[in-house]
């Protein structure tokens, strides 16, 4: 059986495709983990209206009781921010692809839908050029827009592939 020769050459049949798929994947799990982050807001929410309007929740949260509802609230009011902040901070590009994408995130709220619309746009600038990576949402669904050209593509890939990122 012969054994494949090792090579520095980077090959791929087309590094737009690559890109699509990469961002894709990420973007499905972003928008998971936004949604999880916007449970997470309104559970903390709903329990800080409890604790307003009296309602003992030391039996779903035995740790309360040794607490005062001033700390509870403080605490929850915190939990809620930090929440609320994850929504948008989970579509950040993480590591070396942070380095090679710099983003923009931007949330809609429709009247259509309980989640929000994601309208993020990745941009790599490339010796070829910028990509560009749209990234919109519309309830669970994801589509991935890349615009560029097919080398400023491919050195983008390249670049996502040597920061550790491309997989």
């Amino acid at each position: 059986m012969p054994k494949p020769a090792p090579t520095t050459e980077y090959s791929i049949v087309d590094a737009k495709t690559e890109l699509t798929q990469f961002f894709m994947d990420r973007s499905v799990k972003a928008l998971e983990d936004s949604i999880q982050h916007m449970c997470d807001y309104v559970y903390y929410k709903d329990a800080q209206q409890k604790i307003e309007n009296g309602t003992d929740l030391s039996d779903e949260l035995p740790e309360i009781k040794k607490i005062t509802n001033a700390n509870v609230l403080s605490v929850l009011t915190s939990l809620q921010e930090t929440a609320s902040a994850d929504v948008t901070k989970t579509w950040e590009l993480k590591g070396g692809a942070g380095k090679v994408f710099s983003s923009t995130i931007r949330i809609n709220k429709s009247s259509d839908s309980n989640i929000p619309c994601f309208d993020v746009e990745y941009v790599a600038d490339t010796d070829f050029g910028l990509v560009k990576v749209h990234v919109d949402t519309w309830r669970r669904n994801v589509e991935v827009n890349i615009s560029g050209s097919e080398q400023a593509a491919e050195a983008s890939s390249k670049k996502l592939l040597m920061a550790g990122m491309g997989t």
